[in-house]
């Protein structure tokens, strides 16, 4: 079986991974490394801020539902920092369709958790 990253050319992408379950992060930033992807990691949405500020993403990978603040909270403000960036919002709940609606969120994927890392890849590489 062919990986997605063998299934045609790409540019290597900068993806920020956001979730308060470090397992999750690294298991997650890992995969992604190895299909070839530069990746950062922030277990907060206050750390997910910082790195938006000081480094330029292709997308950002966040968690739904994290202490403090949310995901949603994180993609409200850093759509307003980096309009360009695409998110793809995680959860092992259900896709907040209302609360997305009513915040005016245009996410460019959800995945439920668990997820496989070459679902998560196919998502990245859908141009949209």
């Amino acid at each position: 079986m062919e990986h997605p990253s063998q299934q045609g050319e790409k540019t290597q992408r900068h993806i920020l991974v956001v979730d308060d379950n470090q397992s999750t992060r690294r298991t997650t930033r890992i995969g992604l490394e190895l299909e070839g992807f530069q990746v950062d990691e922030a277990a907060s949405v206050e750390q997910a801020l910082s790195k938006l500020q000081k480094e330029k993403y292709d997308f950002v990978i966040s968690d739904v539902r994290m202490p403090f603040k949310s995901g949603l909270d994180l993609m409200e403000e850093g759509q307003k920092l980096c309009p360009t960036v695409k998110w793809i919002l995680m959860s092992a709940y259900d896709f907040p369709a209302d609360e997305v609606r009513n915040r005016n969120l245009k996410p460019h994927g959800f995945l439920r958790k668990p997820f496989r890392i070459a679902d998560l890849v196919r998502l990245i590489n859908v141009e949209g």
